[in-house]
């Protein structure tokens, strides 16, 4: 089940990880909030959809490859639904062939993280797609 807070009332920007692996939630999780960023995840598209629509994640880290619908369906719909919200998205996945990244950056998709990922990645991309840093601003 999915842990969902408001950002607006930590006054943090909020980071939202989907993916069916336990392990890789709880990493995320920890690095990111460990950043001092909100973090609040799904394990599946499904899943995943009204907390975008309600909450509206700062940064969407987005594993690739889940049963039903896949992180590459799921990028296409928000980008197609929601045309107005811009956040960055993030995919993760095993899959390094050229192939599947362009598969992902096609959907919408604004990065690619291969798995393992590394702590240092991830705060890569955290101060790649939110340089002005975790805090609102007011």
């Amino acid at each position: 089940m999915a842990k969902n807070l408001d950002s607006d009332k930590t006054g943090r920007k909020l980071v939202l990880g989907v993916d069916d692996d336990h392990m890789i939630i709880s990493f995320l999780s920890t690095v990111v909030r460990g950043e001092n960023y909100a973090f609040t995840s799904a394990k599946s598209a499904e899943e995943a959809m009204p907390i975008i629509i309600r909450d509206r994640p700062d940064l969407i880290f987005l594993d690739m490859h889940m049963p039903g619908k896949d992180g590459v369906e799921l990028c296409r719909e928000i980008r197609e639904k929601m045309t107005e919200y811009e956040a960055p998205i993030v995919f993760l996945t095993a899959d390094h062939e050229e192939k599947a990244v362009k598969q992902a950056i096609a959907a919408g998709g604004n990065d690619y993280l291969v798995k393992p990922v590394s702590p240092n990645s991830v705060m890569e991309r955290l101060k790649r797609w939110l340089p002005e840093g975790p805090q609102k601003k007011p």
